[in-house]
């Protein structure tokens, strides 16, 4: 068995393979990388960023902390994950401010690529 190192938006769509890491291009026109979990049974853990995605748009990005404390981000990822293709993480910066500012970036933004590892 060979595994070759292809970039395929369609493989992260349809989770035949996990993808190793993804970019992100933000609203404003930066770009992330973020971390693909397996999307039916993840656990969100610290401060990281997740995305819930359908295809290649965020149905809902926060934290573990944004579903503990807001009622109506519980309510748009519940939502979100009814309909998703992928969960994604990314690291977030420890300072509140910084943190908000990327996920209002992400969240506006779309998918740009994937890394997949193809057996």
């Amino acid at each position: 068995m060979r595994n070759t190192l292809a970039s395929s938006h369609d493989s992260l769509i349809s989770g035949d393979n996990l993808a190793q890491s993804i970019n992100w291009r933000g609203q404003s026109g930066r770009y992330y990388t973020l971390a693909q979990q397996p999307r039916d049974n993840f656990k969100m853990s610290g401060h990281d960023l997740y995305v819930v995605a359908k295809g290649n748009q965020a149905g809902w990005t926060g934290t573990a902390d944004d579903l503990i404390v807001d009622q109506a981000s519980r309510a748009r990822f519940r939502h979100a994950m009814k309909a998703a293709t992928s969960v994604l993480r990314l690291e977030a910066p420890a300072d509140d401010v910084e943190r908000m500012k990327i996920q209002w970036d992400v969240e506006g933004g779309q998918l740009a690529g994937a890394l997949c590892l193809v057996s």
